[in-house]
């Protein structure tokens, strides 16, 4: 995570608040309307802060968002303050103009929250709104190149190959995702998976192991002359693998729709990016990524031939760029008879003695890649307001890596008055221990389509504590099966964890009951038995895999 510099010498304190920061970005001047505005800025101590409010003036229209608090390394101000806690002093926030005049005047507002009141973190940002630098920015209809057919195959070959473009082969939830249906595809007769994709670790070396033949791939294209070679270099895959079928893992390899649609072949597109159209590439790509790449590739995202979600609220968010008679819901799942034997192998007090947790402690698990969007310091803060009363209470985060954000995050705990009740331990090859260890877990991201390791906790027979976004809410219910708030408000945050500790442990465990209970009937791994059949129907008839989709919206224009 870059470091940003303070501009200026930290304001007086206003009295009574204990809250001080400053507005970094935006400087006044004129913004191009389809070209998000990057809010950026520092606030300090993270003790005081409930939220950061973004108030925004468009002409006579007023309205606020929240800002992504604490995600910024600033060790700058850790010296300038003499404080340590301030090293993820930096917010961050994107403001999007799109819908709003040339010619308006916009006026950014920032301020800190918490219970000394509102401080305005430094003056306020006057922008005018300009015209659009591009035209179709959320979407690019180009017709497609001519189609290259593909060569008959010989008599007894496979009933369907598979052409599969992974964003990723290393750990996370989408590669996760991925990994089940290419277990699936390698054990069914008559279907041929192959694989291209960046990266190695242990997904590359299990595909090895199951006989299906992986291609190196490439980074995500940064201008148009390099997704226009990506696509050749894919075309030629097919050809040289004599695809039927081609199956994209994520949006970053939306070169392989349109791969598959120079080819004349059908697409399956796995969106788990749950991110604003307007803000998918800048999370992507990079706040300075090519807008020309960025229409293309957006464009693309709708044409492929289906589209698969792993969450309802993901599908309604891509409802602008994706026909709705070619997008399936499927639900998300996991090996619940894994779950199962690791519970056999595993009693509770074994699990801690080996994790070196106390009987009594109270723990909170978060399982997660150690990133801004996931929001490992912001719940680092809340759980610093509530663990006092608390002293049996401990915080894990599993899945830190060494990168900036997650020693930052070590730091911040180690400034609190916590103590070695925050424990942040690298990715885990056995993370049922820690689940079998724990009493409940807790997502705090802001950016999350559907998270794998909540549907893990709650088959583990844990409550939970996650905030509302994506399709969290479809699988958590408040007050029956865990906790739910906002994102972006540590003060809320702070409030559910606190009712999660303050609850009597049969409350707790009668929680997590229900929540294994309600995961149970619908989320083991049948999607990848679902997409399965969809790529061999797309194969054979394409009209009537599109016309039989599961889970699809039965809405009829988009």
């Amino acid at each position: 995570m870059r470091a940003r510099r303070a501009g200026r010498l930290p304001p007086a304190e206003p009295p009574g608040t204990g809250i001080t920061g400053w507005l970094d970005g935006p400087v006044d001047g004129r913004h191009p309307a389809d070209r998000p505005v990057e809010v950026h800025g520092w606030v300090v101590p993270p003790s005081a802060v409930d939220r950061i409010e973004v108030g925004v003036t468009a002409g006579d229209r007023t309205w606020v968002e929240l800002a992504r608090p604490f995600c910024t390394v600033r060790d700058d101000l850790v010296d300038h303050l003499d404080d340590p806690s301030a090293v993820l002093a930096g917010f961050e926030h994107r403001l999007h103009l799109r819908g709003i005049p040339p010619g308006t005047d916009v006026v950014v507002r920032v301020a800190g929250v918490g219970a000394g009141g509102r401080v305005a973190l430094g003056r306020p940002a006057r922008l005018v709104v300009t015209q659009a630098t591009r035209a179709g920015s959320t979407g690019s209809q180009r017709p497609p190149r001519p189609q290259r057919p593909i060569e008959a195959r010989a008599a007894g070959a496979a009933d369907a190959r598979v052409l599969v473009v992974a964003h990723d082969l290393a750990v996370g939830g989408a590669q996760r995702w991925l990994q089940e249906v290419l277990r699936h595809l390698a054990a069914t007769p008559g279907v041929t998976p192959v694989v291209v994709g960046p990266g190695v670790g242990p997904l590359r070396d299990e595909l090895r192991s199951l006989g299906i033949r992986v291609h190196a791939g490439g980074p995500p294209s940064r201008t148009v002359e390099e997704h226009e070679a990506r696509i050749a270099e894919l075309v030629a895959l097919v050809h040289e693998e004599r695809a039927d079928v081609v199956l994209v893992n994520t949006v970053v390899g939306v070169a392989g729709v349109e791969a598959a649609e120079r080819c004349g072949l059908p697409s399956v597109l796995a969106v788990h990016e749950h991110h604003a159209i307007e803000d998918l590439w800048s999370v992507v790509l990079g706040p300075d990524h090519d807008p020309a790449v960025a229409a293309v590739m957006t464009g693309a995202i709708g044409r492929a031939t289906v589209a698969v979600f792993v969450a309802d609220a993901t599908r309604r968010l891509y409802a602008p760029l994706v026909d709705p008679r070619r997008a399936a819901h499927l639900d998300y799942g996991i090996r619940l008879d894994d779950v199962d034997r690791a519970r056999a192998a595993a009693d509770r007090a074994g699990a801690r003695r080996a994790l070196g947790l106390a009987p009594d402690d109270v723990v909170l698990l978060d399982v997660a890649t150690v990133e801004p969007r996931k929001a490992q310091s912001s719940l680092v803060v809340a759980f610093e307001r509530v663990a006092a009363a608390r002293p049996d209470a401990r915080l894990v985060l599993v899945g830190a890596d060494h990168l900036p954000y997650a020693a930052a995050v070590g730091c911040l705990a180690a400034a609190s008055d916590l103590g070695d009740r925050v424990r942040l331990a690298g990715p885990s090859d056995d993370v049922d221990l820690w689940y079998v260890a724990a009493d409940g877990v807790v997502v705090a991201s802001d950016a999350e389509s559907l998270p794998r390791t909540l549907i893990e906790g709650m088959a583990h027979g844990l409550p939970v504590v996650a905030t509302d976004v994506g399709g969290i809410t479809g699988l958590v219910e408040d007050g029956v099966t865990g906790w739910i708030c906002p994102p972006r408000d540590l003060g809320a945050l702070a409030d559910r964890l606190g009712r999660f500790l303050d609850v009597p442990a049969g409350r707790r465990a009668a929680m997590g009951a229900r929540a294994a209970a309600s995961v149970r009937p619908s989320r083991g791994v049948g999607y990848a038995a679902d997409i399965e059949r969809l790529l061999v129907t797309l194969v054979a008839d394409p009209d009537a895999a599109i016309g039989s989709l599961p889970g699809r919206s039965s809405t009829s224009t988009p």
